[in-house]
């Protein structure tokens, strides 16, 4: 980008995150590209100081919601260049969607909490694959079932389903299906 904070140029995964192309782009404000929430006064603010001040930053953080994709989530790093021929002084920007790293390392978080409070509380689980109508079951859940079967059709499992409750657990399966 240069000093006003237009861009000048960007490769095809810059093109491809903002999902656009350099004719729509290039000449423009890096704030007007696709996303929405990109133009922060925290990331406005570094930008603007990176060619006057020499100012360079890495790993900045910032959400942003680009209407054709979805919430990203990008590092943003700055450092000033110059083009010695042109005598021409701009900003590298780079840009790093880190939006599926997060979301894996979030969901391991998740699922170590869940395994943690299951084992904690003595509670066992079942899982249902839909495909295959099989239900999955965890040590605990046999354990308490009393049966040795990793896994077993949902009839079979509805047998273990005390009378009175099979009208219940029947009905909530078929709206969980729905």
């Amino acid at each position: 980008i240069d000093q006003k904070l237009r861009l000048k140029s960007g490769n095809n995964m810059f093109y491809s995150l903002f999902n656009t192309n350099e004719l729509l782009v290039n000449g423009k404000l890096i704030f007007e590209m696709g996303a929405t929430n990109w133009d922060t006064p925290e990331l406005r603010s570094m930008l603007e100081r990176v060619i006057p001040q020499r100012f360079e930053f890495k790993d900045f953080e910032q959400e942003v919601y680009i209407p054709s994709i979805g919430e990203k989530i990008l590092l943003i790093s700055a450092k000033q260049l110059v083009h010695e021929k042109a005598m021409e002084e701009f900003v590298l920007l780079v840009i790093q969607d880190v939006t599926d790293s997060r979301m894996a390392a979030n969901l391991r978080e998740s699922e170590e909490r869940f395994r943690l409070a299951t084992e904690l509380t003595g509670l066992g689980t079942w899982e249902l694959n839909l495909n295959a109508n099989r239900i999955y079951n965890s040590s605990k859940i046999k354990e308490i079932m009393g049966i040795d079967q990793t896994e077993c059709s949902m009839e079979e499992f509805l047998q273990f389903v005390h009378p009175d409750d099979l009208d219940t657990a029947t009905r909530s399966f078929d709206n969980a299906l729905k």
